[in-house]
Formats: C-alpha cells, sequence, structure tokens
C-alpha cells in the first residue's frame, strides 16, 4: 500500500517513539536537585565566595537537567549536558582539591563521574546503578551537610586528622595556653601538628571558614631576655621567606597576659591562594611564642573577631 508522506520518516529526524533513555532523565534529575540545593545553600548565606561564584552553573545545569528530566529527546540537549559534565570534572576537581583539600575534590569527581555514567553510551542495569550510586550519594551527602552541617564536618575533620571542636588548646613544647570561641575550632592530632615544619607546637583549624591557626612556640635557655622589636622583625623575615608575596600592612602593641606582644596584620599567598594574615607575636623572658592565623582573602572578615580574641587571651 502507498506510505502516506505525512507518516513518513525525514531523514536524520528523531523517531518519535523512541524515548529519551531512562539513565539520561535520572542524571537530568540528579543534576536539577544537586543544583537547587546548592542555590539554596547560597541564599542561606553559608556559602563561600567561590561558592557563590558558580551559581550561573547551577542555574544552567537545573536548565539542563529539567530538559532531560521532562524527556526531551534533541540530542544538543544530552551532548551539551554530558559535555558540561565533563568539564566540571576536568576543572572543579583540581580547584577544589587545591582550595578544599582532597575530600572536596573527590567528592566532586565522584558526583561528576556518576553523572557520567548514566550519560554516556546506553547505559545497562549495573552502570545506572553505578551512577545512581556516585551521583546520588554525593548529593544526599550535600542535603545532609546542609540540614546538619556538623555530621558532614565532622566526617571530613575525623578524615583530615582533626578532632571534636575545642574551646581550648594548650601548648606541648612550651607552656602556654589560648581560649577558643564558638564551637567551630578542632585541633589536629600530635603528628598532624608538625605536618608543614617542625617548628609548629600546635594547628587549629576553622573548617568551614577554611582558617587555619599554627602556634609556634621555642625557649633559648641561654638568652636572658630577648626584644620583641627583634624578635618581631626576625618571625616576620623568615615568614616571608615561606610565604609568596608577604607584605605587611600594619604592625602594633597587643594587649596580652605576656609582658611584651606584638600583632602583625600581613597578606601573602599560599598554595597559589591570596589569604589575609594576623599574626601574634609574644614575648616572655627567653621565650618566644608566635600564633599565626590565616584564611583565604575573601572569607578573613568572618574570622578576624575570633583571631583577635584567641591571640588576647594566650598566657602561660
Amino acid at each position: 500500500p502507498p506510505v502516506s508522506p505525512f507518516s513518513a520518516k525525514i531523514a536524520g529526524a528523531p523517531d518519535r517513539d523512541e524515548a529519551l533513555p531512562l539513565a539520561s532523565r535520572i542524571a537530568g534529575g540528579l543534576l536539577v536537585a544537586t543544583a537547587l540545593l546548592e542555590l539554596a545553600f547560597v541564599a542561606s548565606g553559608q556559602a563561600g565566595a567561590f561558592e557563590k561564584k558558580l551559581s550561573g552553573a547551577h542555574l544552567l545545569d537545573v536548565a539542563l537537567g529539567g530538559a532531560l528530566l521532562v524527556g526531551r529527546r534533541e540530542r544538543w540537549i544530552r551532548a551539551v549536558t554530558t559535555g558540561r559534565v565533563a568539564l566540571g570534572a576536568l576543572i572543579l576537581t583540581p580547584v577544589f582539591w587545591v582550595t578544599q583539600g582532597w575530600i572536596v575534590g573527590i567528592v566532586q569527581l565522584a558526583f561528576s563521574g556518576g553523572l557520567l555514567l548514566l550519560l554516556v553510551g546506553s547505559p545497562g542495569p549495573l552502570q545506572i546503578a553505578a551512577g545512581v550510586v556516585g551521583s546520588g550519594g554525593v548529593a544526599l551527602v550535600g542535603l545532609v551537610g546542609w540540614i546538619e552541617p556538623r555530621v558532614v564536618t565532622d566526617a571530613v575533620a575525623a578524615a583530615s586528622g582533626y578532632g571534636s571542636p575545642v574551646q581550648e588548646a594548650q601548648g606541648r613544647k612550651v607552656s602556654w595556653r589560648i581560649e577558643l570561641p564558638g564551637d567551630h575550632w578542632r585541633a589536629a592530632d600530635e603528628d598532624g601538628d608538625a605536618r608543614d615544619t617542625p617548628d609548629i607546637d600546635r594547628t587549629l583549624v576553622w573548617l568551614e571558614k577554611k582558617a587555619t591557626l599554627l602556634v609556634m612556640a621555642q625557649a633559648f635557655p641561654k638568652v636572658e631576655r630577648l626584644s620583641i622589636d627583634a624578635v618581631t622583625g626576625s618571625i616576620l623575615e623568615a615568614t616571608g621567606q615561606r610565604m609568596q608575596k608577604f607584605e605587611e600592612i600594619s604592625r602594633e602593641p597587643l594587649l596580652s597576659y605576656l609582658p611584651a606582644a606584638n600583632v602583625v596584620r600581613a597578606r601573602a599567598e599560599t598554595e597559589g591562594k591570596a589569604v589575609e594574615i594576623l599574626y601574634g607575636i609574644y614575648v616572655d623572658g627567653n621565650v618566644v611564642i608566635g600564633a599565626l592565623g590565616f584564611a583565604p582573602a575573601e572569607d578573613f572578615s568572618d574570622v578576624e573577631r575570633d583571631l583577635r580574641l584567641i591571640l588576647a587571651s594566650l598566657r602561660r
């Protein structure tokens, strides 16, 4: 029988009865859910400056993921989404690894890898299951982290060698003590204290703000008394050799429990990132103590008050 021109398939056109693969629709749903979660996190005011810069990418994810979720069959949508996810894996994984730690880098890689398993080729049941576990698991962790941030933070802290939040820290090499405001400063284990340099007595971090406090202490038994100005100059010179683009902004006496102390405001780069610094330098007879606090430049205003309180609390 003759074929109606209205029912004839045009060369190169998709088959109207050809459904979008289930795996692609699942990927779209996960992409939308995760992007909306990230946008909500930004809107809540808890996100850092870098996370805020990704809002445009999250809006794109909502559009692309939504198109896949509702079953749009245009090939370019699936191709663009796949490219977007692949670029995320290639670019964001090393960025997060360097700026937020290896755990966050692996999480990003797992999420992108899971989505690619759902988007590439014609996934079978095992590939779909692996993709859902990879990207869906990360999305679930993100949801838990937003609802109950401490759960995820505690897990990251434990994996990084940090314990539960502490309100006080004491010296191991030399006797000293500081008070830590809030419920967010964590102390490194004994091995982690010397992770960067053997001069470090204690290492403390505020993980959510990517802030670090390094306390260094040393006694000079053969010296009766040290000059606070000479010690400050020597310490800053050594710091400038260790940190790139170190620049002193201000220096002033620090009102503290010890006989002599200075507080120095500075900026530098560490591991390629711009950081702001607050450095407490103390002299007590023949003992020198340095408390170096720093955080990413965009987050420093959130931690400066804490650091000033900590530096003022140091005593022996």
